[in-house]
């Protein structure tokens, strides 16, 4: 094996980062064992839940060239729809309604973007302060409280064979995401737009059809984050998605999602989501103050861009 495939085996998102996460563990653990106690760990998988979702919704536009800034106004709009009618209408009702909440933003976003050839984030923008808008307006900026129990409960505390409902439902969320990139047409095609949006053109792909169909995707998926974070913290808080688009994107970037676009898997995406959620809890139990955090969370994407930039040269 000559030193090039070395350096790139190394270098590979899919040895280097789980290398990094065990490290980290494994660090903090020698300095603060509290880490390895069961209830934090279940803490963790519940403070993952959300942004592994959020992350699939990112990373599902941007493979196709584009980027989803509205993930989080999302999320919190879904859970204010959601919350909205399943005060008056039941559980099922509140989902269901959630769910379409946000493939409704993604479809905005979709048909904006795919028809009228208009910059992803300038419209992903403008959308996400229109939900952010959305949920204040409704909610009066206030939070939803006295949901249903069988509602709030499995996503709240509840665990199967000891490992948290939401974090469950968050992996099955991430495993269906590759199996749909990795072993279908839609991921194909997918794919091949963000790789070279002009070639999949000449190809026969329909290209604003199926870039239309990742924001659509990308909103249902901010709907599902949405009903969890709801039923996480039992109230539907119109603020509850900001900054959490910005903690995806850089979960995406740091798993090795080219940003380009055209390359990278579901799981990369996991991959940064347990350094960012891992990294935050090392530093919560260390006591390390929340103005330091977000400057080490930020050195920590910045190391990621320039490493994948050496990873891909």
């Amino acid at each position: 094996m000559d030193v090039a495939r070395i350096r790139g085996l190394f270098l590979s998102s899919d040895l280097a980062l789980p290398a990094l996460i065990v490290a980290l563990f494994l660090g903090t653990a020698l300095l603060e064992p509290t880490v390895l106690n069961l209830s934090n760990l279940q803490n963790v998988l519940r403070q993952m839940s959300v942004l592994t979702v959020l992350a699939c919704a990112v990373t599902l536009t941007i493979v196709s060239g584009g980027l989803d800034l509205s993930v989080g106004a999302g999320a919190a709009a879904a859970g204010v729809v959601a919350a909205t009618v399943m005060n008056g209408h039941g559980v099922l009702a509140g989902c269901v309604a959630g769910l379409g909440a946000g493939a409704f933003i993604g479809l905005l976003n979709g048909l904006v973007i795919s028809r009228f050839d208009v910059s992803p984030f300038i419209v992903t923008l403008g959308t996400m302060s229109v939900a952010s808008g959305f949920s204040l307006v409704v909610t009066d900026g206030l939070p939803i409280y006295g949901l249903p129990t069988s509602f709030t409960d499995p996503l709240g505390y509840e665990k199967f064979a000891g490992v948290p409902i939401s974090f469950l439902i968050a992996f099955v969320t991430l495993v269906m995401l590759g199996a749909v990139l990795a072993r279908t047409r839609f991921g194909r095609y997918l794919y091949a737009i963000g790789g070279n949006r002009d070639a999949a053109t000449y190809a026969g792909v329909p290209v604003r059809r199926y870039v239309a169909a990742a924001y659509i995707g990308s909103g249902l998926l901010a709907g599902v984050a949405g009903l969890l974070l709801t039923g996480r913290v039992a109230a539907a808080q119109p603020t509850a998605g900001t900054g959490l688009e910005l903690q995806a994107i850089a979960a995406v970037i740091i798993g090795g999602v080219a940003l380009t676009g055209g390359s990278g898997r579901a799981r990369h995406a996991f991959y940064g989501v347990a350094l960012l959620t891992l990294l935050s809890n090392a530093m919560n139990l260390l006591s390390v103050s929340s103005n330091a955090q977000l400057v080490i969370q930020g050195l920590t994407v910045i190391v990621a861009v320039v490493a994948d930039r050496g990873r891909r040269r």
